[in-house]
């Protein structure tokens, strides 16, 4: 009992070392208990044997909630409206979920201001199943700025409708992207796109989100696609955005599909085609 008692603080000490750190001096402060709640949930997202998995299909989505619940409690605890650094707020999310330098799960982290008021909309991915193929959990959330804390306003879950045959959903990498230029004044959208395990090339999953200050819209999405890179399978321009997808694996060609964006969504202007090097 003493040796896991030992294992579990060292792991909650290194947590709370590892968001000091990331900070880089930001005065945002996780409270323990808060901290500690994340270990034990986030443990409970991953399984390691037959029967762990088994309990993992049972629980996965009450835990991923559970955990959804922690962070908007650390948001609403630990982040001022008056001095809202997004680099500090990324850190405290990437910290709290335990996410590691170069995993490509980085947290997100937006100023939106909107006629109907200020927020602070995240992207966060939480880190699910055996270890092998990630089946990670992907929101977007929206805190109101009352003017002395941030309250939740609404929230997306970004998720693979394509389930394999035994139930698990192959998802992770998060990215997302706000538009150059807003098509509709009172709403925010924004680009958001995430790779779905394990193929090589990575095979990729987009869509165009609004959020119009009371809840989030799905605006577009296309059927998936192969890319060459994850990070830079979509990029915004000054009208719109580029989907940058491989014909075919087999063949180093890359087609950049480029769409314009109205308000009456996304419509696609043209392509080009280019060779990967």
């Amino acid at each position: 009992m003493a040796s896991r008692t030992f294992v579990a603080v060292t792991a909650l000490t290194l947590m709370l070392t590892n968001i000091d750190a990331a900070l880089g001096g930001q005065n945002l402060v996780v409270p323990t208990a808060r901290a500690e709640r994340m270990r034990v949930l986030l443990a409970g997202a991953r399984w390691s044997s037959r029967e762990g998995r088994r309990q993992y299909l049972t629980l996965k989505d009450a835990v991923t909630g559970d955990v959804l619940e922690e962070l908007d409690g650390a948001i609403a605890e630990s982040v001022s409206p008056k001095s809202m650094n997004l680099v500090a707020i990324r850190a405290l999310l990437d910290g709290l979920l335990d996410h590691k330098q170069g995993d490509l799960q980085d947290s997100l982290a937006f100023d939106v201001r909107l006629p109907s008021g200020r927020f602070l909309l995240i992207g966060v991915e939480i880190t699910r199943g055996g270890g092998v193929i990630p089946e990670n959990a992907i929101s977007f959330r929206a805190y109101r700025d009352t003017g002395d804390r941030l309250v939740p306003v609404s929230h997306v879950e970004y998720s693979h409708e394509d389930l394999w045959h035994d139930g698990s959903e192959p998802l992770a990498n998060i990215n997302a992207r706000p538009l150059t230029q807003q098509p509709i004044a009172t709403q925010w959208w924004f680009a958001a796109w995430a790779s779905v395990p394990s193929l090589a090339p990575p095979t990729i999953t987009v869509r165009l989100f609004a959020f119009d200050g009371e809840r989030f819209t799905t605006i577009w999405k296309r059927d998936d696609f192969t890319s060459s890179y994850v990070t830079n399978a979509v990029q915004v321009t000054p009208s719109g955005f580029i989907v940058s997808r491989i014909p075919d694996p087999l063949d180093n060609r890359v087609v950049n599909d480029s769409y314009a964006v109205t308000a009456d969504g996304p419509q696609k202007i043209g392509e080009q085609e280019t060779v990967l090097r």
